[in-house]
């Protein structure tokens, strides 16, 4: 193999079958993040009933927020609810 200037390319003579490296290990994983998102779904005249089955009715790209078995998908999600009735 040879470089851009067209030399040989040199190692240092680490290719063998002698030694080696200790094996790679993979550090735990400790990310964190958080997400803010305020979203309005729904504009209309006059009041809203409301959600046709509580937090069970709001889907994150086709995930619902509460499963059936009343389990949650995402953890520490918070909804707020506006009727559209004055306050």
């Amino acid at each position: 193999m040879r470089n851009i200037q067209g030399d040989p390319l040199q190692g240092a003579g680490g290719g063998g079958k002698s030694g080696g490296g200790g094996g790679g290990r993979e550090a735990p994983n400790t990310l964190r993040s958080t997400a803010t998102a305020r979203i309005i779904d729904v504009v209309s005249e006059g009041p809203i009933g409301g959600l046709k089955d509580n937090l069970k009715s709001v889907f994150l790209d086709d995930t619902p927020l509460q499963h059936q078995d009343d389990s949650f998908s995402v953890e520490g999600v918070v909804v707020w609810g506006r009727t559209g009735l004055p306050e």
